[in-house]
């Protein structure tokens, strides 16, 4: 008897790596998490860079710098938020306010930290 393995879908991986990630299981998070990255959906996109963000914050408590993972995770949620935004507005049809992107405050906090003033006011 054939068992149809059933192929999960973009969505259902960063969610099932959010989950991973909160249960400590951050090697096989990340492989999900930077499975999702790939989706064609900007809405997709954007949220498993959130959670490759959060995942990599969490890893860097261990002492291991992920900072450079995430300042590359957060330049590149910026630029696809154009893309997210008009997604968002035909997806949601003006019915739903548009989220908040973190990725502007969490670089610009990185940027602070490491004194680059210039770089976090833009």
């Amino acid at each position: 008897m054939f068992r149809w393995r059933r192929t999960i879908s973009i969505r259902d991986s960063w969610r099932k790596g959010e989950k991973l990630r909160r249960s400590g299981k951050m090697t096989q998070a990340k492989e999900l998490l930077l499975k999702a990255t790939e989706s064609s959906s900007p809405l997709d996109r954007h949220y498993a860079y959130i959670k490759l963000i959060q995942l990599y914050q969490d890893m860097s408590i261990d002492g291991v710098d992920y900072t450079p993972e995430i300042v590359n995770i957060c330049l590149q949620d910026i630029d696809l938020f154009p893309q997210f935004y008009e997604a968002w507005m035909v997806e949601y049809l003006h019915s739903i306010p548009t989220p908040y992107f973190p990725s502007f405050s969490v670089l610009a906090e990185i940027y602070e930290h490491a004194e680059k003033v210039e770089e976090a006011i833009s």
